[in-house]
């Protein structure tokens, strides 16, 4: 009989982040048909202007989120685990950062490439 490794969905941890939606051409539900190259390009200008302090957050969302569901919470996503329909990718990213931090990079789900700051 073959061990296989489960992860028990009932006793995660909730956190909590905002995001910037990048879409792209292949991404689900997109709003754009440019390629993920150039999408990958935006999103790490945007995270390197972020960092710079050339931009605040709530700026950065209003001008480039395609996220029309958190867009007006200033991409807020509120408090969450896997049990709330959130992508692993995007869970993942942020249970191995702090809380405060903004990620050096875009997280790529099938909706597209998330920047993501964990706020709590």
């Amino acid at each position: 009989m073959a061990l296989e490794k489960t992860f028990n969905v009932n006793h995660m941890k909730k956190v909590r982040c905002s995001h910037i939606l990048i879409s792209f051409d292949e991404a689900i539900n997109s709003t754009h048909s440019r390629g993920i190259y150039f999408a990958v390009f935006e999103a790490k200008q945007i995270i390197k202007e972020l960092k710079r302090g050339g931009y605040s957050w709530e700026q950065a969302v209003k001008e480039h989120s395609a996220c029309q569901h958190s867009w007006y919470r200033d991409g807020d996503l509120g408090w969450f685990d896997l049990n709330d329909g959130i992508t692993p990718e995007l869970y993942n990213a942020c249970m191995i950062h702090e809380v405060g931090d903004l990620l050096d990079e875009p997280i790529q789900t099938p909706y597209g490439l998330h920047i993501i700051h964990r706020t709590g």
